[in-house]
């Protein structure tokens, strides 16, 4: 429908066959969206990534980043300043920094958040349950049990968070 084509049209047939073109188009397109989108990176600075399914970064950082991702967040390496927002989980080898940034970790009601290291200052909001990491922690995954924040052994080799 570029140009003046609608306006060639000469018989009420072919302005129902363009109708019918273009309700076909139309749930090709819904289709499309309702299948998740997943972004996988090595590394992330600055960035601003949203997807409706998963995000990976499988290098060693992302720093300073907004991300959003309608299913979990994987960083197999450090996740420093920023804003991380998950549907289902954030993962990652280690959180914030000693110093730089502040970086805060949101997740979905049933979420979780894990890492094998969570430095101090790093804001965890699972659902409406909030909290900042006041020391250094190892090995901690934080989900949500009967409206309050608990926490339990992280590995990363195990069972996803």
């Amino acid at each position: 429908f570029l140009g003046p084509a609608p306006l060639d049209m000469k018989t009420l047939e072919e302005l129902f066959q363009a109708i019918t073109d273009l309700q076909d188009l139309t749930n090709k397109l819904d289709d499309l969206l309702d299948s998740p989108a997943d972004i996988t990176v090595y590394y992330g600075q600055n960035a601003k990534m949203e997807a409706t399914g998963d995000i990976t970064v499988s290098g060693p950082l992302l720093y300073d980043c907004d991300v959003v991702a309608g299913g979990s967040i994987t960083v197999s390496g450090e996740c420093r300043s920023g804003s991380y927002i998950a549907g289902s989980a954030i993962c990652a080898h280690a959180v914030g920094s000693k110093g730089l940034g502040v970086i805060s970790l949101i997740v979905g009601e049933n979420g979780t958040i894990g890492a094998d290291t969570f430095y101090p200052g790093v804001k965890l909001r699972i659902g409406s349950v909030q909290t900042v990491i006041e020391q250094e922690c190892h090995n901690q995954k934080f989900h949500v049990q009967e409206g309050k924040l608990v926490s339990s052994a992280f590995r990363r080799g195990g069972v996803r968070c």
